[in-house]
């Protein structure tokens, strides 16, 4: 589904879903390689990692279960439960999706990102 982005410059430009979830992919891989390169326990973004991998699983159609958003399990579950205490996710019968608030905030943040980049080019 595109999006309209209104940067600050007043300029409009379409972005389409394909890109912000190319983005939120990119994020995930890049967070990947920080935590391969760190020591055991310096990098943790999961929260941020978990609403990013919703937010590409919901593009494909699919619903990961807790086991499926990597991580160590323990610390998974309890961002699981304050991300949904928050109102950003959903648990439905051990799946997990973003809900239409935690949607709609990681598309405003992919979008801000992507702004971001563009000024930086």
């Amino acid at each position: 589904m595109p999006r309209t982005l209104t940067p600050s410059d007043g300029s409009v430009r379409i972005v389409s879903t394909t890109t912000t979830t190319k983005l939120a992919e990119r994020m995930l891989a890049a967070a990947q390689v920080v935590a391969e390169a760190l020591p055991h326990g310096f990098n943790a973004p999961l929260p941020t990692n978990i609403l990013l991998a919703l937010f590409v699983a919901e593009e494909a159609a699919h619903y990961p279960s807790e086991a499926e958003l990597g991580g160590p399990p323990a610390t998974t579950e309890r961002w699981v439960i304050a991300l949904a205490q928050a109102g950003l996710i959903e648990r439905r019968d051990g799946l997990l999706a973003l809900s239409k608030l935690g949607y709609e905030m990681v598309q405003t943040m992919l979008e801000r990102l992507f702004e971001a980049q563009r000024r930086l080019d």
